[in-house]
């Protein structure tokens, strides 16, 4: 099933279109609101694995000796964390993918990337490392630089999970076709920040009703849980459901019912189609699921 819905690099990095990332976002929520339940029990499990981790960085400290805190511990708090979060987020891209797909997805599904982690272990070091190098030249030209490249890698490690491309061919293949697209995923990055904010904003009144003391520590408890089924149940769905619904729509991923021929440009509601007309264009691009050799 995997290998059937990974999709073609090759029609990714040679489409024509033109997202429309509003109607691709409307659509994910529209999954969010109706089949949300496989991601929600796949986040769950991702809560409980990283509570797990960082019970056992806490007692592997203890043991060596080592502040959790400083120097140390933080690296071994990160190494841990990311060993654990890495196949996790794949599980979650993969439920996602199999839901805008329409595909039931199940608790293997979830766990699937946890039987041979190192691709996507490797691609999320890669894409940290890369992220951090603005800091090198000061603390303004690092945050613009982290937000720019969390841009550029979106698809860092759904190439590497869906497509199965190894490290550095994920990242730069996400690079690559997220830059042809940059428009469309700045757009959606912006949303996701602005959605972040308000809830940031949102908790942050809550703590001032509970400093407050009497009924505002109610309304900060009440506001806490309104905020939190928000973020959980709305806002982290819709994140990893959009990224996922561009993956299906640029990857021309498609079920074996599909009219595969046409599930992208003449079917899609989501995309502008603007197919390449030129006489020698490779008509095989336009089939999903096409054996291309970017993985390398």
């Amino acid at each position: 099933m995997q290998e059937k819905l990974r999709g073609s690099y090759q029609h990714a990095s040679t489409f024509a279109g033109k997202l429309d990332i509003n109607r691709i976002i409307k659509t994910a929520y529209e999954h969010v609101k109706s089949r949300r339940g496989p991601f929600l029990g796949a986040m769950g499990w991702t809560v409980l694995l990283l509570f797990v981790a960082m019970i056992f960085v806490a007692i592997l400290a203890e043991v060596i000796g080592v502040d959790v805190n400083e120097g140390v511990g933080q690296i071994l708090s990160v190494a841990i964390q990311t060993l654990i979060l890495a196949p996790c987020v794949a599980g979650l891209y993969w439920v996602s993918l199999k839901t805008t797909l329409h595909i039931k997805s199940n608790r293997e599904d979830f766990f699937l990337f946890f039987q041979n982690p190192w691709r996507i272990i490797g691609t999320a070091i890669i894409t940290a490392l890369v992220s951090q190098l603005g800091l090198l030249f000061g603390m303004a030209v690092g945050i613009i630089w982290m937000m720019f490249a969390q841009i550029l890698f979106t698809f860092a490690i759904p190439m590497a999970a869906l497509y199965q491309a190894k490290p550095f061919a994920a990242v730069l293949g996400s690079a690559q076709i997220i830059w042809k697209n940059i428009g469309a995923f700045f757009i959606f990055h912006f949303v996701m920040f602005v959605l972040y904010l308000l809830i940031a904003v949102a908790a942050t009144i809550l703590v001032a009703f509970a400093t407050a003391g009497g009924a505002g520590v109610y309304a900060a408890v009440v506001g806490g849980l309104v905020l939190t089924y928000v973020l959980f149940t709305r806002v982290i769905p819709l994140y990893f459901f959009t990224i996922a619904e561009s993956y299906r729509i640029l990857f021309a991923v498609s079920t074996d019912e599909d009219d595969t021929s046409n599930s992208t440009f003449t079917n899609n509601p989501v995309v502008d189609p603007e197919p390449d007309q030129s006489s020698d264009a490779d008509d095989s691009l336009s089939r999903p699921n096409r054996d291309d050799d970017f993985r390398a």
